[in-house]
This record gives C-alpha cells, structure tokens and sequence, in this order.
C-alpha cells in the first residue's frame, strides 16, 4: 500500500491506523505470509469510498464542462509536464540545501 501511494512504511501505518481508529478499515493476518497484513475496507469504508467517488466525479464534470475530449488531453498534458517540473526543481532544491549543509 506504501508504495502504491508513495509513502514509507511509517506513512502507511499512520495512514492504515488512522482508516481503522474510524472504522473505515481493519486488518486482518495474511494467511499467505505471517509476516504481512491486509488493510480491507469495512462496511462504513466502502460507503464512504463511493462518497468521495461521486463527489469527485461530480466535481470533475462540473469543472470540465463545456471542454472537448481534444481539450482535456492537451490540459492534462501540460498539467502532467508542469508537476514533472515542479518535482524536478523542488529535488534540485533540496539537493543544493543538502550539499549548502555540507560544506
């Protein structure tokens, strides 16, 4: 789950314990490998989940309205390439703050 969502282990399991102490999700023991759990949604998350599922796609269709299919793709586009920027820039920048610490 960690990975998937990009986050160290110590993230995961706040983000797992925070889920459970709401009763959106429980853990149970793999019965693969001991050594693993499995985060599955409760009654009350899968509800929950599909919320914010209808939420998000009425919100996407409200503010994509009046915008082709052609629109979208090249706005998604620029989007994705400004983000790889930013992350690019924001490693530099923590890079050169880890060396400035350095010296």
């Amino acid at each position: 789950m960690g990975v998937t969502l990009g986050l160290t282990r110590q993230g995961a399991r706040k983000v797992v314990s925070g889920l459970v102490e709401r009763g959106y999700a429980r853990v149970i023991p793999s019965t693969a490998d001991s050594r693993r759990r499995i985060v599955e949604l409760t009654p009350r998350g899968r509800e929950y989940l599909r919320a914010v599922v209808a939420t998000l796609r009425a919100l996407n269709d409200e503010v994509t309205a009046g915008v082709d299919a052609e629109q979208l793709v090249a706005a998604y586009a620029v989007l994705e390439f400004v983000r790889d920027r930013i992350g690019e820039a924001g490693t530099r920048d923590l890079e050169r703050a880890t060396n400035d610490e350095v010296r």
